[in-house]
């Protein structure tokens, strides 16, 4: 708030108005002697009325001030933030009621005290470096610090920095951000707790993973996965060791085709669009091609697996090497 514009004072124009009230007092001179004395009266009069206008000017003047004073005393003391004036080294040289309540001491007993000593001491430490910075009208400078505490609760404030004030003073206002920063650390606690039971689950996920895959592939039997066209997208080692293959020479390269004999890729040509249609598939004998060119008789069994819309994703087969229930069966049509 700004006092109230007023006229500059004119010397020149408060004698008029002192002369044309004296005028209307005067009576007309006599004699020439009576004329001198009448000037010297006359300037004398004139002096003195222009002097009580000036003191009028003045007392409304001071009259305005004073308002106005008290009215920027009422913005400081009764503002919705906490207020504080500091000197240089930080010692409290004003303070408003809201700043009393927000550091739990009475505002009478603020004045001269050390406003640094009111905080805990890493944020003393802070404050005393912000305090030490030079002062900015442009830029003004904040920092969040926490009290001392008070009957075991810390609480804490952001001190924001309005504007430099007369004789190195420094103006700062107090804000209460206790509920927020209580929430922010409420929820690094919970991001901490949620990352370590992520950290466990992965734990647990990796030794089970480990677990399947070591299940997967020691099986007694061969698994294969194929996708819709029959490219293997995965066997496990027990497959790949029936068909004389490392892993990396299968798996993304070889298709079904490239491991069936001519007639079982033909029946499997047969049966794939049933397959498709039921996604299941008991028991077929096929006989595989290994590597060294070599042939054996597998039983196959396998299961479609589908997307949450029914669509085919890929195949699960189960290979079982059947060369032992051949030569029984070889061996019991002999006894026939």
């Amino acid at each position: 708030m700004c006092p109230p514009a007023r006229k500059p004072w004119r010397p020149r124009l408060c004698r008029k108005k002192a002369e044309a009230l004296l005028t209307e007092q005067q009576r007309p001179p006599g004699t020439l002697a009576e004329l001198s004395a009448l000037r010297l009266v006359h300037e004398l009069q004139v002096h003195q009325i222009e002097l009580e206008l000036q003191n009028e000017e003045l007392i409304e003047t001071r009259e305005e001030l004073i308002t106005v004073l008290e009215e920027y005393t009422n913005l400081y003391d009764f503002a919705p933030v906490g207020l504080l004036t500091l000197d240089g080294s930080g010692l409290i040289r004003r303070a408003n009621l809201m700043a009393g309540s927000l550091l739990g001491v009475y505002r009478g007993r603020l004045q001269g005290r050390s406003f640094p000593r009111l905080l805990d001491a890493p944020s003393r430490v802070r404050f005393l470096e912000h305090l030490a910075e030079p002062a900015s009208e442009s830029a003004p400078r904040a920092c969040e610090l926490a009290l001392l505490p008070t009957n075991g609760a810390v609480t804490w404030i952001r001190v924001e920095e309005i504007i430099p004030g007369a004789n190195h003073e420094r103006l700062i206002a107090l804000t209460d951000i206790t509920e927020r920063h209580q929430a922010q650390r409420l929820q690094e606690d919970q991001r901490v707790h949620l990352e370590e039971l992520i950290r466990e689950r992965t734990g647990e996920l990796a030794v089970r993973t480990a677990e399947y895959a070591d299940l997967w592939n020691q099986a007694p039997c061969g698994y294969d996965c194929l996708d819709r066209e029959g490219n293997v997208i995965a066997m496990n080692d027990t497959e790949l060791q029936m068909l004389g293959y490392t892993r990396e020479e299968v798996v993304g390269r070889l298709r079904i085709r490239d491991l069936l004999t001519e007639t079982s890729w033909a029946l499997f040509q047969e049966l794939h669009p049933e397959f498709l249609r039921t996604g299941h598939l008991r028991h077929v004998e096929a006989d595989f091609r290994r590597k060294d060119g070599s042939e054996f008789p597998a039983l196959v069994s396998a299961d479609a697996k589908l997307d949450g819309e029914g669509r085919f994703l890929h195949s699960l087969s189960t290979v079982v090497d059947n060369t032992l229930g051949k030569e029984l069966e070889r061996k019991l049509h002999v006894f026939d």
